[in-house]
């Protein structure tokens, strides 16, 4: 009789709970699925990281993070000797209601968060970082010998090779996931330095931990995100051109105390999803958006909880402002993109792989043309070093984890 598989154990926490992230972690709900079993010797520990979109709810993508889970660990070739765990987290400022905002933790260089919402794209960064590398942490346990070792669901060591780390990035998300590896990159860099000059003092998640071994790109919005349609669109939205007699004005200073002080449209929005939700309760509120949006169920409540949490709307259109400024022109090196060469710092490079949609309105066709053609691999055999980037056939929508 064929050995029986087990399906994923998914659990989801709340943000402010216990482990496996502290109660200091920004983030404000968190998907984990891990499979502990019995193997037949030490298998090798895989992290699948994913970081979501905006909005910034991890919610929407429980049914594709369980399914890529139950693939992996299933895998007739993979599972008997690897160990996966499928971790994703929600951006900070989702909070639902009445789940206080946790305090935020410092950034690099000793940058700090403003402390409550809403976020930029950068503290975004920052938290995305810290919540891989704890997770990270967390997977080592100190053995007998006082040394670090993986462990797996009935307590027996895993090995004594650091996890691996696979980052997966859904349109933002992809961003921010590329910035996360490029920031690992630099670590090892300085990593390096410090073991040649004394004094160089390093983040703890630089000193030990897991290896980012590769990262998937999933719709990008990785340039120019403001040539998109939707992208012309927001811009228009959220950056309206003032008329030229409001341009005079600006040259009175009560004017331009009393304009400074008229909310901007991420408030209004706020404050008008409020107005109309708060008197609806959440399932009827679910009922209603899945009717109109044609939406399944369980990304509908995701949906409803999101217009009625404390500064969800806002921290959205807040974040897409800054990603409209931000996301420009191409913003990383051979450490990120590859080369021929080998790495300078002595680790190898993470294995790249971008997939693109057809008519996709957030990434516009010429963005994503110039950026296949100056970063993808293309059919040469010494070309291998480059990122694998493919554009979709199918068909699959950029939110595609609203019902694919």
């Amino acid at each position: 009789m064929a050995p029986r598989i087990r399906p994923p154990t998914i659990i989801t926490l709340p943000a402010c709970g216990p482990p496996p992230l502290p109660p200091t972690s920004p983030t404000t709900n968190t998907f984990l699925a891990q499979r502990f079993g019995p193997a037949a010797g030490p298998r090798k520990r895989w992290l699948i990281y994913f970081v979501t979109g905006n909005p910034g709810l991890v919610g929407y993508y429980d049914l594709f993070l369980s399914h890529l889970h139950f693939l992996l660990s299933a895998h007739p070739t993979l599972a008997p000797r690897h160990a996966f765990d499928v971790f994703g987290r929600s951006l900070s400022g989702f909070e639902a209601r009445g789940v206080a905002c946790p305090s935020w933790p410092a950034g690099k260089g000793g940058r700090k968060g403003p402390g409550s919402p809403p976020f930029g794209l950068a503290e975004q960064i920052d938290g995305v970082e810290w919540a891989l590398w704890d997770y990270v942490r967390g997977m080592r346990e100190v053995g007998e010998d006082g040394e670090a070792v993986l462990v797996n669901g009935h307590g027996g060591e895993e090995g004594e090779e650091e996890p691996r780390v696979v980052v997966i990035g859904h349109s933002v998300g992809a961003y921010m996931a590329l910035e996360v590896v490029r920031r690992w990159r630099e670590g090892l860099k300085k990593r390096g330095v410090g073991e040649k000059e004394e004094g160089v003092e390093m983040d703890a998640d630089e000193k030990d931990g897991g290896r980012i071994v590769g990262g998937v790109c999933l719709f990008p919005t990785v340039t120019h995100i403001a040539k998109s349609s939707s992208g012309l669109k927001l811009t228009v939205r959220l950056t309206p051109p003032l008329p030229e007699f409001h341009l005079r004005a600006f040259a009175n200073p009560f004017t331009q105390v009393l304009l400074e002080s008229i909310p901007t449209l991420p408030v209004i929005a706020h404050l008008l999803a409020i107005l109309l939700t708060f008197f609806i309760p959440t399932a009827i509120l679910t009922e209603i958006l899945a009717l109109v949006l044609n939406h399944p169920h369980d990304a509908a409540r995701t949906t409803a909880e999101f217009l009625k949490s404390r500064h969800g709307v806002q921290q959205a259109l807040h974040m897409a402002r800054d990603e409209l400024e931000t996301i420009t022109a191409d913003a990383w090196d051979a450490e990120i993109w590859g080369a021929a060469d080998p790495s300078p710092v002595g680790v190898p490079r993470p294995k790249l792989f971008f997939l693109f949609g057809q008519n996709d309105h957030w990434v516009a066709d010429e963005t994503r043309d110039d950026l296949i053609k100056a970063r993808g691999r293309g059919r040469f055999d010494g070309e291998k070093w480059k990122p694998l980037m493919e554009v979709d056939e199918a068909g699959i929508p950029h939110g595609f984890c609203l019902g694919e």
